[in-house]
């Protein structure tokens, strides 16, 4: 419940200079971006701040190179035109998923302003430990929710939607250094399948 600093370019280089000390080999790193985008197009993608200046694709790359390469870095974006930071992203990342491409807007959840993508993936992430997980969610039955298993679960949910129905296009992406990785990332790092689980 504690915010440390606003989105600002200048607090973005702040948080992201401490990182770049503190993060060591095998550590993993989770951006969540869950506010607006906008486009310049030729997938040129911008977050929008909260001052309704832009953050570009190329700004956090240039961020995220700061960090050890022998640290995990996972980027899950539900803003509009979230796919045009995957290109500028992908060599350093491990993991990358957004709610559509370059050139789409994302769904809003219409009694909301919120993304359609992150109300499902978040859904599945905090289900993690619920009796009550929906069916299939853990699709390997390891006993733990991934990234991976968290995207798929999105990905289903969808056709419940009324954008869909009305056939307005939001092209989900997903980029990972491998199956196995995608499988076993989560929101507390690697995970490991709880060996109570059968």
């Amino acid at each position: 419940d504690e915010v440390d600093y606003v989105f600002t370019p200048e607090n973005v280089n702040i948080v992201f200079n401490e990182l770049s000390t503190k993060m060591q080999n095998g550590d993993a790193l989770t951006i969540l971006v869950m506010t607006h985008g906008d486009s310049a197009g030729n997938d040129d993608s911008y977050i929008m701040l909260w001052d309704q200046t832009r953050y570009s694709d190329k700004a956090l790359a240039m961020q995220i190179n700061k960090i050890s390469p022998d640290v995990s870095i996972n980027v899950i974006m539900g803003q509009c035109f979230s796919g045009g930071f995957v290109n500028e992203l992908m060599e350093k990342c491990s993991y990358i998923a957004t709610a559509c491409s370059a050139d789409e807007t994302s769904w809003r959840a219409l009694d909301t302003d919120r993304s359609v993508f992150f109300l499902y993936w978040l859904e599945a992430m905090n289900s993690y430990k619920s009796p009550n997980k929906p069916s299939g969610l853990d699709s390997n039955n390891d006993g733990i929710i991934s990234f991976g298993e968290a995207y798929v679960y999105t990905n289903n949910r969808y056709p419940d939607n009324t954008y869909a129905q009305l056939g307005i296009p939001e092209t989900r992406q997903e980029s990972f250094i491998n199956v196995d990785y995608k499988e076993r990332v989560g929101l507390l790092g690697i995970l490991q399948a709880d060996s109570n689980n059968n």
